[in-house]
């Protein structure tokens, strides 16, 4: 998140550093696992389960980000690949 800052504040040509920025495979998976998680605090806290069960809730949410994350590789668009 501080590299979209950094890109996000320099003024020249912002677009494409920013898209180039954004299209970096560690800040998605990132943003993906901080979802995962954010839902299955909420799941966490209205089933209430036994501690041992929430960890395998977080254990789990974690795998399923990952794996879907490894399986969903997109291409960046020419403009981020013209930029690099």
């Amino acid at each position: 998140m501080r590299a979209l800052k950094r890109v996000a504040d320099v003024p020249a040509d912002g677009t494409v550093a920013l898209r180039a920025a954004a299209a970096n495979p560690t800040l998605r998976l990132s943003l993906r696992i901080r979802i995962a998680f954010g839902l299955a605090i909420v799941f966490l806290m209205i089933a209430k389960p036994a501690a041992g069960e929430s960890l395998l809730v977080l254990a789990f949410a974690s795998m399923v980000t990952i794996a879907t994350s490894r399986t969903r590789r997109t291409t960046p668009s020419t403009a981020v690949q013209g930029y690099r």
